[in-house]
């Protein structure tokens, strides 16, 4: 097997799919193809690279590198249709495993460690990534170096703790937040005064950290805002099952 890849096929037209494709592309590297069963935004991204369209996942590939960016319950599906003995096969999930791939024996991971909707610098898009040898490794960093990502060796099981992490840090935030644009919306509140405080607890929590930045009335121990806000979220069951959660776990941490 070559260390050097140059020829890259994609199998997927998501939001993933479509980052890979526009980075390596723009950096010079030849995309020969993109699979995918949407056959809308298929031909949409191969046209945007320069790349050959197929919307069956079992079609001949031609590439050094093989990125399987689709959703983690369809992976099994598509490499059960794939022969490629020589070529280096990854898929860019955050949960699951190397051994998914065990049948090619040159194989890894690049994970994103981020939620990607549209182009994004590389420096915003730190990548977790593992191989199955050593070759591999040197291929794949080789690759990332000349796009300019910062990227990190990660097992399966580091992976699977940065991705619950994130959903943490990512997915639970947002909803927090679209929890208060609720409480904001349903009272005629205006929610610009809260922006002001929402990026001021974000720089604190990226400049210091979050736990030394934390404030409120739980933190305090304030019992009267605390039933206060009980008293304001009565038949919300939802809202006031995550406040109550929340406030102790907070309390918890002094």
């Amino acid at each position: 097997m070559s260390s050097s890849i140059r020829n890259i096929a994609l199998v997927g037209s998501g939001n993933v799919a479509n980052y890979f494709a526009y980075v390596f592309h723009r950096k010079g590297f030849v995309i020969t193809q993109i699979v995918s069963r949407n056959q809308e935004s298929g031909k949409q991204l191969a046209a945007s690279v320069n790349a050959k369209y197929a919307q069956k996942y079992n079609v001949e590939l031609t590439c050094d590198l093989l990125i399987v960016a689709v959703n983690d319950d369809t992976i099994q599906s598509v490499i059960e249709t794939l022969d490629l003995p020589e070529t280096i096969v990854c898929h860019t999930a955050g949960s699951v495993s190397l051994e998914v791939l065990g049948k090619f024996p040159n194989r890894g991971i690049i994970y994103p460690l981020q939620s990607i909707k549209g182009v994004k610098p590389v420096s915003e898009v730190p990548l977790l990534i593992e191989t199955s040898s050593q070759n591999t490794q040197t291929s794949i960093e080789q690759l990332l170096n000349t796009c300019g990502f910062l990227f990190k060796q990660a097992d399966s099981e580091q992976r699977a703790k940065y991705h619950l992490a994130a959903v943490f840090a990512n997915n639970f935030t947002n909803a927090i937040l679209a929890a208060s644009e609720k409480i904001v919306e349903a009272n005629n509140l205006d929610v610009q005064f809260l922006k002001p405080l929402i990026r001021h607890t974000f720089e604190n929590a990226l400049q210091n950290s979050a736990s030394h930045s934390q404030t409120g009335p739980a933190i305090r121990n304030d019992q009267v805002s605390m039933e206060k806000h009980i008293s304001l979220l009565q038949g919300q069951d939802d809202l006031l099952q995550v406040y109550k959660t929340l406030s102790q776990f907070i309390a918890s941490k002094k």
